[in-house]
């Protein structure tokens, strides 16, 4: 040490006497570290003395923590106070090299996932995350071939069934309003935690990249567990309404509530797509869904989902309601009728899985 005007002074993790630094006495003579030396505890040590002393971030790094040059050609790592770099160090091809939360590092891009020294594809939908050992349930981040945006996320079901599923609708306890207008429909909405529906354009470009098995489980007002599946599952884009372009063979316990869908136009409160004239299926059923024109000119009260709480019947449109009211009156809840007449569900989840893997 040497005597001299106490300031400013650097130290081991704030070594450049700037606005920085932190002034530790109020500008009084007294003992301070000669030049090139840095305070470290109550000593003067030189550079080299304080540890993992990084010349890039002109600062002290701990112990397990990392960092790149400017060029992301040398990565270097702190470990019992000994700085080891590795001169061999590159970003992935399919990463970028730059500044992120104020961190430098390479970066994949988007459409990639890694740690940017490797970068694969995202998954295109939850299967490819599956087959990558990807076991749990829950959110993940896909990209569909030939999705125009940015990847987004999904939740997955890979526990059970074969595992795999990509899941586009859920009901649960009705938080989530449901009557929603073409734009929401078209986008998304709720809580992929939750409730929700994930978007007609999202699950257009999903179901249009692979040959997919539809999958819905319900759950009845009784609390009975059914489901269906059916081999082939295709949607259209916008300008055809999202028409359901193929549904195959049909299999499973719930009574193939979705046999008069294929070839339907998806149908909101505010675009009425379901060929029924004045009679807005979606509307009446309180809704949004592939509503069929076969039955609309009926008037049935055999069932709850023929006719409405609020007047003596009207036209049934379709054997599934799903997006319906939860807990709504007749012809206005969700549904799933056909062989059976399942009222008021208490749980569906609607999801896909390629059947050629």
């Amino acid at each position: 040490m040497v005597f001299g005007h106490c300031e400013c002074q650097p130290t081991c993790n704030i070594p450049q006497n700037t606005t920085r630094c932190i002034s530790s006495c109020d500008a009084t003579e007294s003992c301070i570290c000669a030049d090139g030396f840095l305070i470290k505890g109550n000593d003067c040590v030189s550079p080299n003395e304080c540890g993992c002393y990084a010349p890039e971030l002109y600062t002290e790094i701990l112990n397990g923590d990392s960092f790149v040059n400017f060029k992301c050609s040398e990565k270097c790592t702190c470990n019992d106070d000994q700085l080891h770099c590795n001169s061999n160090f590159e970003c992935s091809p399919n990463a970028t090299c730059k500044i992120e939360n104020g961190v430098r590092n390479c970066y994949c891009n988007e459409g990639y996932q890694g740690n940017g020294e490797i970068c694969s594809p995202l998954p295109t939908d939850c299967y490819d995350a599956y087959e990558a050992g990807h076991g749990d349930n829950g959110v993940y981040t896909i990209l569909p071939s030939g999705w125009p945006g940015s990847p987004f996320k999904v939740s997955c079901v890979m526990s059970t069934n074969g595992g795999g599923w990509t899941v586009f609708q859920r009901r649960t306890d009705g938080v989530t309003d449901f009557y929603q207008n073409w734009t929401s429909y078209r986008y998304g909405f709720g809580s992929l935690e939750g409730e929700f529906w994930l978007g007609n354009e999202h699950l257009h470009y999903l179901t249009n990249q692979k040959n997919y098995t539809l999958r819905i489980d319900i759950v009845t007002s009784e609390g009975s567990s059914v489901y269906d599946e059916y081999l082939y599952f295709r949607i259209s884009n916008e300008s055809n309404k999202f028409r359901i372009d193929n549904i195959g063979t049909h299999n499973g316990t719930a009574g193939n509530g979705m046999y008069n869908s294929g070839g339907y136009l998806f149908s909101t409160y505010d675009q009425d797509n379901d060929g029924c004239g004045n009679h807005q299926c979606a509307k009446v059923h309180r809704g949004a869904w592939w509503y069929a024109n076969d039955w609309c000119p009926k008037c049935l009260n055999r069932h709850c989902h023929n006719f409405r709480y609020n007047s003596t019947c009207s036209g049934q449109c379709t054997a599934s309601n799903l997006n319906g009211e939860y807990n709504g009156g007749n012809g206005e809840n969700i549904f799933w009728a056909n062989d059976y007449s399942y009222c008021n569900l208490i749980f569906t989840e609607m999801k896909i899985r390629p059947f050629e893997h």
